[in-house]
């Protein structure tokens, strides 16, 4: 994101809901991405997004006033654990790739077993965040990015 001059000299209200309206269009983008079987980093952009307006929430929470509601950051939480899984899988599938070669003969079938096991957890998990994460942003950013939208009330 570049910060321009005229941002930087505002209130720093006003920089705050433009920091955040950003990092909303991070999140959107990325799960839009999540449903491309072919993007290998879809869902980690995701969780990387989510991560950093959560973050980007909670520590600019006071200058935004009443622009972020707890029903909304609720959303936001959820969307987020719902991706853990999912990812925990793909990161276990990758670790597990790896292993393979240096397993002796006898050991090889057991982690086949392993893979297949954590192959279908994994598709589980993926569809849970297409089903239930994606749509939970869906509902919750357009309304997010309303309220950061608006002009931020004057300082008191």
């Amino acid at each position: 994101m570049r910060l321009d001059p005229e941002l930087l000299d505002g209130p720093p209200a006003a920089g705050a809901r433009v920091l955040a309206l950003a990092r909303c269009a991070d999140v959107e983008e990325a799960a839009a991405r999540v449903a491309d079987p072919a993007d290998a980093e879809a869902l980690h952009d995701l969780r990387v997004a989510l991560r950093r307006l959560r973050s980007t929430l909670r520590a600019l929470s006071p200058l935004l006033g009443d622009a972020l509601r707890e029903r909304q950051r609720r959303r936001l939480r959820k969307a987020a654990r719902l991706t853990g899984p999912a990812r925990d899988a793909e990161v276990l599938l990758a670790w597990l790739e790896g292993a393979r070669d240096r397993l002796q003969a006898p050991w090889r079938g057991a982690h086949d077993w392993l893979v297949e096991r954590v192959e279908r957890s994994r598709a589980r998990a993926a569809a849970a965040v297409t089903s239930d994460a994606v749509p939970r942003l869906a509902e919750a950013l357009p309304r997010l990015s309303r309220r950061l939208a608006r002009p931020a009330p004057p300082p008191t």
